[in-house]
């Protein structure tokens, strides 16, 4: 597979995404707060539009009526991260370790019946394959926090 990289905004991309979930955003009554942030990254708009889709699908999934889906971006030394944070049901502990495993549902989505455990190990497979990370932590009963992370590119020609 050839993933080409070019840099993109963020912010539109996070925009656009809850616009094709609006449906469920309404029925569901779950507010989605979008900080005012400016970050630009080198990624391939395609496959980061699904890596985010799979995110915001499984927060909506997650989040009961008139939750709260919060998206926000951040920029350190070691490079920049989108996270995005529901206040859902959130994850087992014993859970947690293993999301991004291949073909696991964990008890939420042994629940509901609605999982099939590759969206999130699809997601991070194909942001490994972009240079990016993604981690998760969560609170079960309270939250669950997804971030993907962006890291800072070495420039082996400058001097510093």
């Amino acid at each position: 597979m050839i993933i080409l990289s070019q840099e993109y905004e963020l912010r539109p991309l996070v925009t656009e995404l809850v616009k094709n979930h609006a449906r469920i955003f309404i029925s569901k009554k779950i507010r989605v707060d979008i900080d005012d942030f400016d970050v630009t990254v080198l990624t391939d708009r395609k496959w980061l539009l699904f890596i985010l889709g799979q995110v915001i699908s499984n927060s909506l999934k997650y989040t009961p009526e008139g939750g709260l889906i919060r998206i926000q971006a951040e920029a350190d030394t070691e490079g920049k991260r989108l996270v995005i944070t529901d206040n859902g049901v959130g994850i087992k502990p014993e859970d947690i370790e293993r999301v991004f495993e291949r073909g696991f549902t964990g008890h939420n989505g042994r629940s509901s019946g609605k999982s099939t455990g590759m969206g999130l190990y699809l997601a991070r497979s194909l942001a490994r394959k972009l240079g990016h990370e993604m981690s998760i932590e969560s609170e079960f009963g309270k939250y669950t926090r997804m971030s993907i992370c962006f890291p800072r590119l070495r420039d082996y020609y400058r001097l510093n």
